[in-house]
């Protein structure tokens, strides 16, 4: 487990850190500004050093405001991960699920995200710049 994902399970002010963190790294892959004083947590549990799930939505609605996100400990797997979904009216579908926060993200037409290698991102991020 991660220094970042050990200090979550410490303290709920040390997991809002976390989440708030994760959430706003996700909308950077997308490659939007983000604001950690944005990120609008609806729900939380936490129990300390044993679980914590968090519901939240990022209030900008020029980028990233129909995203809704769950950020959550898997015990099991003893890591703090992200899932994204779209709730437009139009989707409604899980476009991430279990991001670390640490693999590189890319993203395909329709918006669901893949997890990259640094060469795979940079690769793709070279791409880009070159039709641009």
């Amino acid at each position: 487990m991660s220094n970042n994902n050990k200090t979550a399970l410490i303290s709920v002010e040390a997991f809002i850190e976390v989440i708030k963190d994760q959430i706003c790294d996700w909308i950077y892959y997308h490659h939007c500004q983000s604001d950690r004083d944005l990120v609008d947590i609806r729900d939380l549990e936490f129990l300390k050093k044993v679980s914590g799930r968090a519901y939240a939505t990022y209030d900008d609605n020029k980028y990233c405001g129909q995203y809704f996100f769950i950020v959550y400990f898997d015990n099991e797997k003893k890591g703090v991960y992200l899932d994204v979904i779209d709730n437009s009216v139009e989707r409604n579908a899980r476009l991430t699920y279990q991001w670390n926060g640490f693999t590189y993200l890319g993203f395909d037409k329709k918006g669901y995200s893949y997890e990259l290698t640094q060469k795979e991102y940079d690769y793709l991020e070279r791409a880009k710049a070159s039709l641009t």
